[in-house]
């Protein structure tokens, strides 16, 4: 029996349909995870870029100032942490620590929206930015709720504690870059 060349190619045509449909999707779906892990990673840097690396150095500098050891040793109460913060937020007359906290919140929900709208990969970006999520919450959640209260900014600070909260989970609370 001999095949006409017609079917010849229809059968080559229909193998290469069979194997390069499923072939064309696995590239697909394998370049949009690497898509997503770049912009996870890029959105990452931006934690060590000028203006975050500034907002954690204003949070940081009073904490500078205290003396840890004296506080450490008395061993305070969360309550007698919360009104700590809360008097050196009180106290920056510039409010630079309250415009910083602000400008974190921001990066943080704006981590958020990258991951919901499958932009950035879920799994790194919550890897990459909880352990500095968790440092910065652990400090300032008590003013993320005044700045709640007293700005009427009823989801302040919900992202950047879904952060801290993924960090302690995993176990990297306190491991930031």
């Amino acid at each position: 029996m001999k095949l006409k060349p017609s079917t010849i190619i229809d059968s080559l045509a229909s193998i290469a349909v069979v194997i390069g449909v499923p072939l064309f999707f696995a590239k697909e779906v394998l370049d949009t995870q690497r898509e997503r892990r770049q912009n996870a990673l890029h959105l990452a840097e931006g934690m060590q870029a000028e203006q975050f690396s500034n907002n954690r150095q204003i949070l940081l500098r009073p904490w500078l100032r205290e003396d840890l050891r004296a506080l450490q040793q008395t061993n305070p109460s969360r309550d007698v942490l919360d009104k700590l913060v809360i008097d050196i937020i009180e106290t920056d007359s510039s409010r630079a620590i309250t415009s910083a906290l602000y400008d974190t919140a921001l990066f943080f929900r704006h981590a958020q929206a990258c991951i919901d709208s499958h932009v950035c990969d879920n799994d790194l970006t919550t890897e990459l930015i909880s352990p500095t999520a968790f440092e910065i919450y652990r400090l300032y959640a008590p003013a993320y709720n005044a700045m709640a209260d007293k700005y009427r900014l009823t989801d302040i600070g919900r992202e950047i504690k879904a952060f801290a909260e993924a960090a302690e989970i995993s176990g990297k609370a306190g491991n930031s870059n």
